[in-house]
């Protein structure tokens, strides 16, 4: 029996409950996030009292089996987003009928809870066969069409284990005791909504001073322990304690959200709303956490999951009492280590032969070193390079000299220490105490071998040798391949090593040298990725030639963006509080093209406000720093707050003599009121910005703007002028060199084709423009074309064809959370669906593109999506309802002179009659819209 066929008769077994042991998962994650929202739903038709079975079937459309297996997590795949919709809908409702709404556990609304976790189960389920639906309102396909979401794959962040780790016997005893905890209340299978929720997993909090080993005994047991983990290990350094500030909630959620699959687009730039988000997706999975080095309770509070299958390890030098008081954690203190797990470090380090012959020396030097496990192996380190050393020597020589003044004081912990990094420091050659001392400058979580070499201004090979030989001396990590850190107590020490003014003054010198590097490089990968978006101009003092390529090609520098990501929204916020302030304006200029591509709000609005602040009411920055805003509100489809700061942009950049910023704030502001419907209006701006844009010489923001002005015409029906706009696009960016604007205009050459009645010609252009916009990495683009191309095969009596470009479009949109496009995707794939016969469906589709374009007042997405609507219910018999979608169509189509629309109106009205039985009318109908469309396609 097929999907479709359990679902109507309700006989689908039951989902068993089964134990997920250490050797990993039983139940695929898909079906168990399934089973968690029918729970939920289930829970929150209880929470409200009510309503009856048979009342919400009836306000959802479904049969009360049909319902009732839903509710009872009796299906194997999910339901269609509107009947969620209408079940969460119905129940609120009820409840603030009942007066009950205080005592609903999911208060945010539809958008803020329900509709982000729905979309993460229909990516866990990814591109499965959609069975055929019965056809008629009632109809509901259980399968989520879309291949996996991006960025799905299980993370796996813990870093390396430390090297000869050991000691702490009783530590790893009572975490094993923690971990028989969580796995036992994982076993129960599917348990009570309620219950589960209000049981959370096990935090532990292992606190202690610094560099006693918190961090080396947290990842020591948690890679041990991690397939008891199957769902994922995530990672992170919240800096509590580190020179660099703090990593906020809010980064610190949008970082594990995105390694949960969720795309950048769809996380939530408010933290409760991030921290909820992140709840609802870790609901019903058994990861462990790593939060390392957290200042207190208040970064830790919002990444704490609600499940009791996790579990949570939380490292700090506070003792972290709220966690303790408030949230249950468990403390672990770790204290110096005991006489024989130092001897055993020492021992394991330097090999039993060399700690056998002078055992009192090994006593000592562990003395010496206060059993501090990063000072002893700091010294071990030291002892390993120097073979022909003895101990006894090497102890002489740690307490000779000066170094260690107050080594006496008792329990000084960070003196042994500093006597430890003294003695390493003071046998390595000049060249690594300088890379070293500068490495403590950095502002930035981590970096690679290339910045070192900008940062200290020397060739790579002198570089890669003095950072081997900091590494020997366990002086400098390396986390990753390539990317080197410091521990925060060797940060600290660096920077305190730069003790005159030369050294201070050769820090700055060499940060700024960081800075360069930055620029440089983000210059050269916004060439190559986005070079037609308007830029600030360079300093006059750095000179007018652009400096030359770094990246071998586009795809190595969206790869190096991806991988500097952290590490540059760290630099314009370090810029932007200590200097240098220009860098963190012109970082987050050349960023914008960056956050357009790859989404991310909450770094791109950190970026952005970050950059404004920096500007220090310049306005030449400052119009830059409105363009990002713009464009990132634009993006998630709050066009008023779009276009505010647009028209702020077009002033400022106006007042500076920046023209190109002008012409570009123009642009936009064309965008976003074009968004809304106001076509007219946006004509008139990207006309402007053409002008400007010829009369300066910038062909590629000339065509740019191109580009734009022929979308709007093509929307009011101006075939012919629309295909020599986007011709001459083209033309102008294969000239200036622009493939990937060159990409984007042909695709919308290719819609005018779809419009004009020519889908070869259409298919050719979209097929063009594929493959150029996943080089570039423009997923919204390639929504955009994959749409056009399951357009062109529907309109051909292709649909079977068309669906799998349908699916992947939707997917694709709802990832990047492009508002807009997931709308256009949604009224193709209900057109799809409309011509396999599937009313049901396509009409549940056309009818969340119209609830999505009402909300951004997408005006021409919305008639299109009525129009959809009208044209299912006429084909499946029911003309007198279709009136009422068709009626506000045509008003939308009129008020707003979309001439296409109205010829597709005609045509559905031809529909509607001919469902009436009035064959005259519908011929009369029908004869107009083939008249106007004939009116409006230019000629070939």
């Amino acid at each position: 029996m097929s999907h479709a066929g359990q679902a109507r008769t309700g006989a689908v077994p039951k989902l068993a409950r089964v134990e997920r042991r250490s050797n990993g998962p039983v139940l695929d994650p898909a079906h168990g996030m399934l089973a968690g929202l029918c729970r939920d739903l289930r829970v929150l038709r209880d929470q409200a009292g009510g309503p009856s079975l048979r009342v919400l079937a009836r306000h959802v459309g479904l049969g009360k089996s049909q319902l009732g297996a839903i509710l009872g997590g009796q299906v194997r795949t999910p339901p269609e987003w509107p009947v969620v919709r209408r079940v969460v809908e119905v129940c609120y409702e009820h409840a603030r009928e009942q007066r009950r709404a205080d005592r609903l556990s999911w208060r945010g609304g539809l958008d803020e809870y329900w509709r982000p976790r729905y979309t993460l189960i229909e990516h866990a389920f990814g591109d499965r066969d959609t069975a055929d639906t019965a056809p008629g309102p009632t109809a509901t396909g259980l399968t989520a069409p879309g291949p996996t979401a991006p960025g799905t794959e299980v993370p796996r962040q813990l870093p390396p284990a430390a090297v000869g780790f050991t000691g702490r016997r009783q530590q790893l005893s009572e975490l094993d005791g923690l971990l028989d905890a969580v796995t036992d209340g994982a076993s129960d299978g599917a348990t009570d909504g309620a219950t589960a929720r209000d049981s959370a997993g096990v935090t532990v909090v292992i606190g202690g001073s610094a560099g006693v080993g918190k961090t080396a005994l947290a990842v020591h047991w948690a890679r041990g322990v991690r397939d008891r983990f199957p769902d994922g290990q995530l990672y992170l350094n919240l800096r509590g304690h580190s020179t660099d500030p703090p990593v906020p909630p809010d980064q610190a959620l949008a970082r594990f959200l995105r390694a949960l699959g969720v795309a950048a687009d769809r996380v939530p730039t408010e933290v409760d709303e991030a921290a909820a988000l992140f709840r609802t997706i870790v609901a019903d999975r058994r990861l462990l956490l790593l939060l390392d080095n957290a200042a207190g309770p208040h970064q830790v509070r919002p990444l704490l999951p609600p499940s009791p299958h996790c579990l949570v390890l939380v490292t700090s030098r506070e003792r972290l009492g709220g966690l303790v008081a408030s949230d249950g954690a468990r403390p672990l203190t770790l204290d110096v280590l005991d006489d024989d797990e130092a001897r055993a470090l020492l021992t394991a380090a330097l090999g039993r032969a060399r700690t056998d012959a002078e055992p009192a020396a090994v006593d000592e030097l562990a003395r010496l070193c206060g059993r501090l496990p990063l000072a002893l192996r700091v010294a071990a380190a030291n002892l390993v390079t120097r073979p022909h050393t003895g101990i006894t020597r090497f102890v002489a020589d740690l307490r000779d000299g000066n170094r260690i003044a107050d080594l006496t004081v008792a329990g000084d912990e960070q003196t042994a220490v500093r006597a430890a990094f003294d003695l390493s420091y003071a046998t390595l050659g000049v060249t690594e105490r300088r890379v070293f001392r500068l490495l403590g400058h950095v502002p930035a979580p981590d970096v690679a071998t290339a910045a070192v070499c900008a940062l200290v201004g020397l060739e790579p090979p002198v570089v890669t040798g003095a950072l081997r030989r900091l590494q020997d001396a366990h002086l400098v990590g390396e986390p990753a391949a390539g990317r080197f850190v410091l521990h925060d107590l060797l940060r600290h020490y660096a920077r305190a090593l730069a003790t005159g003014e030369a050294d201070r003054r050769d820090a700055a010198d060499a940060v700024r040298r960081l800075y360069d590097f930055y620029l440089t490089a983000t210059d050269a990968a916004a060439e190559l990725l986005y070079g037609w978006t308007v830029r600030l101009p360079p300093e006059p003092e750095r000179g007018t030639a652009r400096p030359p390529l770094p990246f071998p090609d586009a795809a190595r520098a969206l790869d190096w963006l991806d991988s500097e990501r952290v590490n540059l929204v760290a630099l314009v916020r370090h810029a932007a509080g200590h200097g240098p302030r220009d860098a963190a304006w012109r970082l987050a200029d050349n960023l914008r093209g960056y956050f357009t591509l790859r989404r991310g709000f909450v770094d791109w609005l950190a970026v952005a406000r970050d950059a404004r602040c920096a500007a220090d009411g310049r306005p030449g920055p400052l119009a830059a720093a409105n363009l990002s805003l713009g464009a990132a509100f634009n993006a998630i489809g709050r066009y008023a707050a779009a276009s505010t700061h647009y028209t702020e942009s077009m002033t400022l950049a106006e007042r500076a003599g920046w023209s190109a910023g002008r012409a570009a704030a123009l642009n936009n502001v064309g965008v976003a009121l074009s968004q809304t419907g106001r076509h007219r209006e946006a004509a008139a701006r990207f006309t402007e910005a053409v002008t400007l844009h010829e009369r300066d010489g910038r062909p590629r923001q000339q065509a740019v703007a191109l580009d734009n002005l022929g979308i709007v015409r093509r929307e009011l029906g101006d075939l012919e002028v629309a295909a020599d706009l986007h011709r001459r696009a083209i033309v102008l960016h294969v000239e200036s060199g622009s493939p990937f604007g060159h990409a984007t205009a042909i695709d919308n050459l290719a819609a005018v084709f779809l419009d004009s009645g020519r889908p070869h010609e259409a298919l050719e252009h979209f097929r063009a423009a594929l493959p150029l916009h996943r080089r570039a990495g423009d997923r919204g683009r390639v929504a955009t074309c994959l749409r056009g191309i399951a357009e062109v095969h529907c309109g051909a009596g292709r649909p079977r064809v068309a669906l799998p470009p349908a699916r992947e479009a939707l997917a694709l949109a709802q990832a990047i959370g492009d508002r807009r496009e997931e709308a256009q995707s949604l009224i193709t794939l209900a057109t799809v669906e409309h011509r396999l016969g599937r009313h049901g469906p396509a009409l549940d589709r056309c009818r969340e593109a119209a609830r999505l374009a009402g909300d951004t007042d997408c005006r021409h997405v919305r008639a299109c999506a009525l129009l959809g609507m009208a044209r299912t219910l006429a084909c499946a018999g029911r003309p007198d309802d279709a009136d009422v979608p068709l009626r506000e169509a045509v008003r939308l189509v009129r008020a707003n002179g979309y001439r296409v629309l109205e010829a597709d109106a005609f045509a559905v009205r031809s529909l509607i009659e001919a469902a009436r039985g009035r064959t005259d009318a519908a011929r009369v109908a029908a004869y107009a819209a083939e008249d106007l469309r004939r009116s409006l396609r230019p000629p070939t």
